[in-house]
C-alpha cells in the first residue's frame, strides 16, 4: 500500500502549523531541564473478542529529564464502577535516567456489546510544564475505550465475488488492482445489526464497518490506520460521526453495493482530511450516471431569448437530465439537490449540444449548472462557468500575457527519499489577459490559475484575478479567491500592498492615502512588466529574519485558506508581462515557461510557515514571530 504524501505533508501537519506554526514534529518535544511529563497519546481504543470478558492494558507515559528520579501523581475515572483499576496506586515513578514508563490498566467484568471508558489525568504539577513544551500539545489526558465484542455468525462473503474496492481520498493512494477481500456477519440477537470486514485495508489492517439496517447508518469505530509515520506518529481514523458524536455518518446502498462513509483521519494534535470514502463491492450493475459539461458561448434568437450555449456529455444509462443557470457563487451540488427535490424549475436536456435560457437581468459571471436526476435523487451533476453582459463588455481582451507565480507554486514542493525537501520553482505561463474599458490599468487574468490546478493534477483555478495597475507606480491586488482547494478551503491571496488598503481602510484612510504613506510596499508597471517589491521579513521585535544559511528573508504577499495564513511569495519572483513589453522581454518569458518544471502531485508546506501579520500602530507594521519549518 502506497502512502500519499501530500495528505501526509500538508494535511498532517496543518493543525499545528496553523496554530503555533512549528512543525518539526508532531510529537511533544521537551526541554531538557524539565519534567515535560506526558501521556504518549491522548487516546487509547481496544477491542475484546466476544469470549473474554478482561483484558490488560499498558500505558506509557514520557518525560524530558532523565537526571533524577521522580513521581508524578495522576487521577482515574471510570463510566462504570466494578470495570477498571490500574496497578499504579495513583502514581508514576520515574527512575533516575529514566524518561519511559508503563503503568497497567485492569479491564475486567466486561459484558458483550459494551463499550467502557476509562480517563487518566495528570496531576496539577505536571500540567505546569505544558507551556514549555514546543511543537505538539503536551497530552495531561487519556482516554482509554474499551469494547468487548458481541456474538455474531460467523464471517461469510457477501456474494460470490467475496471482494471489493475501496477508493481512499486521505493517507493511502489506490493501487491499480486492490482485490480487497469483503466478508459479512449478523448479530445473534440484533437481525438489523451487521458487521463488514475488508481485509488488507490500509497497512495491512483489517477494516471493521458497522452497519444498522433499521437506522441505515454505518459507522467505522476508532482505529489504527496501520499506519506509523516517522515524525508524527500513529494515524488513526474513525467516521465522523464516531469521531465528532454528530449525527453524520455513512451509508450502505444494497441496490448498487456502494458504501459513501465520511471519513476522519487523526493523531493526538486532532483531527484533518475529512472527505468521503467509498467502497464498492463487486458482483453489481451498477448504472452510468455520469456527465460532463463544455460551455461552447450564448445564443441570442429572433425574438430576442438569450441561451447559454454547451456540449453535454451523458453515461450510457441517462436519456436526459436537467440544466439550470445560476449565481456563479451558488454551489452546484445544492443547486442538483434542489433540482432534484423539485425545488427549482430546470430545462430538459439531452446529451450533445444544448441551450439553456438565461433569464432576464442576469448579467456577469454566471454558472450553467446540468444534474442527471435518477429515482429522485442526484445521480451526478456537472457545472461550467461562463460570462455574459448584458449590455457592453466591461473588459477588453489584450492577448495572452506571461505570468510567473510565485505565489502558490513554489508554497509545495517534494520531499525526497533521503528526507530533503524539495520547494517548486515559481512558475511561468501563458494566459489571456484584459484591461477594464473604464478603468485603463485595471487588469484582469482570465482563469488565472488553471494551468496551475492541471499542474498540481487538480480541478480548479477557473476564476479570474484582478490586479490594479491603474497608477503604474503603485501596483497591488486585494484578497481574492484563485478556485484552487487542497483540502482546507479555498485558496485567497494578496499582494503586502492589498493587504496594506485592506487593513488601513478600516481606519479611514483611503487607497491614495496608503500609497503615499507606504509607497515601499507597492509594485510597478514598467515598459509592459508589472513586479512586486521585495519586503524583509521582520520579527515581532522589528529585527530581520534570516533563513538557514542567515541570509534574510523577503516576501511579496500572502497566501490564505480557511485554516489561517501565510507570507508568501518568497522568491520574490512574481511577474505579469502583457502583450505590450517588448519582444525580447516577451521571447525570455517564453523560454523561462518552456522550461520550468516542477513536481506533481507531491506537496506539503512552505519552510516559511509565518501567520499573517497584525499592525498595532499606524505607520509601523508589527509582525508574529516567524517559526520556520525544518525536515
Amino acid at each position: 500500500m502506497r502512502i500519499n504524501k501530500y495528505i501526509l505533508g500538508l494535511a498532517v501537519g496543518v493543525l499545528g502549523l496553523f496554530s503555533s506554526c512549528n512543525t518539526d514534529v508532531l510529537g511533544p518535544l521537551y526541554n531538557g531541564t524539565l519534567e515535560n511529563v506526558s501521556f504518549d497519546g491522548s487516546s487509547l481504543n481496544v477491542s475484546v473478542a466476544s469470549d473474554e470478558s478482561s483484558v490488560v492494558i499498558p500505558v506509557t507515559i514520557n518525560r524530558g529529564v532523565l537526571k533524577n528520579a521522580s513521581t508524578i501523581a495522576f487521577t482515574a475515572e471510570a463510566s462504570e464502577e466494578g470495570i477498571f483499576s490500574n496497578d499504579a496506586n495513583g502514581v508514576i515513578t520515574f527512575k533516575e535516567g529514566q524518561n519511559t514508563a508503563t503503568i497497567n490498566v485492569i479491564a475486567e467484568n466486561l459484558e458483550k456489546d459494551q463499550t467502557y471508558t476509562y480517563t487518566l489525568t495528570l496531576s496539577d504539577d505536571a500540567a505546569l510544564t505544558a507551556d514549555t513544551i514546543s511543537g505538539a500539545n503536551q497530552n495531561l489526558v487519556c482516554v482509554i475505550e474499551v469494547t468487548r465484542e458481541g456474538d455474531w455468525t460467523a464471517w461469510e462473503t457477501w456474494n460470490e465475488e467475496g471482494t471489493a474496492d475501496y477508493y481512499y481520498s486521505g493517507v493511502f493512494l489506490e493501487d491499480e488492482d486492490l482485490n480487497l477481500s469483503f466478508y459479512y456477519r449478523q448479530h445473534l440477537t440484533d437481525e438489523n445489526r451487521y458487521q463488514f470486514r475488508l481485509d488488507n485495508w490500509g497497512w495491512g489492517v483489517s477494516l471493521i464497518l458497522n452497519y444498522d439496517e433499521e437506522t441505515g447508518f454505518v459507522t467505522i469505530p476508532k482505529m489504527f490506520t496501520g499506519y506509523d509515520h516517522p515524525d508524527y506518529g500513529e494515524v488513526w481514523f474513525a467516521d465522523y460521526g464516531t469521531y465528532a458524536g454528530e449525527e453524520i455518518y455513512g451509508t450502505f446502498d444494497k441496490e448498487t453495493g456502494i458504501f459513501k462513509i465520511p471519513i476522519v483521519y487523526y493523531d493526538t494534535e486532532g483531527p484533518w482530511g475529512d472527505d468521503y470514502e467509498e467502497i464498492w463491492i463487486d458482483g453489481y450493475a451498477r448504472p452510468d450516471l455520469s456527465s460532463s459539461l463544455t460551455y461552447s458561448g450564448v445564443l441570442i434568437d429572433p425574438q430576442g431569448k438569450t441561451f447559454a450555449l454547451g456540449k453535454l456529455k451523458l453515461g450510457k444509462d441517462v436519456e436526459n437530465a436537467l440544466a439550470l443557470i445560476v449565481d456563479a457563487d451558488a454551489d452546484p451540488s445544492a443547486v442538483a439537490d434542489a433540482l432534484a427535490a423539485g425545488e427549482v424549475e430546470g430545462t430538459l436536456v439531452k446529451a450533445g449540444d444544448i441551450q439553456v435560457p438565461i433569464e432576464d437581468g442576469m448579467s456577469g459571471t454566471m454558472q450553467l449548472v446540468v444534474a442527471v436526476i435518477s429515482d429522485g435523487a442526484v445521480g451526478s451533476y456537472t457545472s461550467a462557468l461562463f460570462e455574459y453582459y448584458n449590455g457592453a463588455n466591461p473588459w477588453k481582451s489584450l492577448g495572452m500575457a506571461y505570468y510567473t507565480d510565485d505565489f502558490v507554486t513554489s508554497f509545495f514542493g517534494k520531499e525526497m527519499d533521503g528526507g530533503e525537501f524539495i520547494y517548486n520553482e515559481p512558475y511561468t505561463y501563458q494566459v489571456e489577459v484584459e484591461e477594464s474599458v473604464e478603468t485603463p490599468g485595471l487588469f484582469r487574468l482570465k482563469n488565472a490559475y488553471a494551468p496551475v490546478a492541471r499542474r498540481f493534477m487538480q480541478e480548479g483555478g477557473e476564476k479570474n484575478f484582478v490586479i490594479h495597475a491603474e497608477n503604474p507606480n503603485a501596483v497591488y491586488f486585494l484578497t481574492q479567491p484563485i478556485g484552487l482547494d487542497f483540502g482546507f478551503g479555498e485558496m485567497s491571496i494578496s499582494s503586502e500592498g492589498g493587504d496594506a488598503i485592506e487593513y488601513f481602510a478600516e481606519k479611514g484612510m483611503t487607497a491614495d492615502q496608503v500609497i503615499e504613506s507606504y509607497p515601499e510596499v507597492f509594485g510597478t508597471l514598467e515598459d509592459g512588466v508589472i513586479t512586486l517589491p521585495a519586503i524583509p521579513l521582520t520579527d515581532e521585535d522589528d529585527n530581520p529574519v534570516l533563513d538557514d544559511d542567515e541570509n534574510p528573508i523577503y516576501y511579496q504577499g500572502y497566501l490564505y485558506d480557511d485554516e489561517g495564513g501565510y507570507y508568501t511569495g518568497m522568491h520574490s519572483a512574481f511577474k505579469l508581462i502583457l502583450p505590450t513589453a517588448s519582444a525580447g522581454v516577451k521571447a525570455k518569458a517564453k523560454s523561462l515557461a518552456a522550461a520550468r518544471k516542477f513536481e506533481n502531485g507531491l506537496k506539503a508546506f512552505s519552510r516559511r510557515c509565518v501567520k499573517k501579520h497584525v499592525r498595532t500602530t499606524m505607520g509601523k507594521f508589527v509582525f508574529n514571530k516567524t517559526h520556520k519549518r525544518k525536515r
